[in-house]
């Protein structure tokens, strides 16, 4: 089944897939789509804007983002009222690893 994954919960609004040939599929919320921790100096942490999971709705292995998240912020729309979201694909083929002494 997928698990959505609450924004506050992440360290990047970003969702990745590697399989065993290096190849590599995620998906990124634009700069700008994320909740904002703390507006007007109230602390909004509770805010949930995006939802992330590796799996699709039909349990599908696919990064995937969600916005708006049912029954949160922004998901009770009326008829005529849109809603928009930015988001990127990134497909790399690892070739190597490269290792960083410290």
């Amino acid at each position: 089944m997928p698990v959505v994954i609450r924004e506050r919960t992440a360290a990047a609004l970003t969702s990745i897939l590697t399989n065993k040939d290096g190849k590599t599929l995620a998906v990124t919320a634009e700069p700008g789509m994320g909740r904002d921790p703390w507006t007007y100096d109230s602390n909004t942490h509770k805010d949930w804007l995006l939802g992330l999971s590796s799996m699709n709705r039909q349990a599908i292995l696919m990064p995937t983002l969600y916005h708006p998240v049912l029954g949160e912020k922004y998901s009770y729309l009326k008829k005529g009222d849109s809603l928009s979201f930015r988001f990127r694909y990134t497909v790399k083929k690892m070739t190597g690893i490269v290792y960083i002494n410290m």
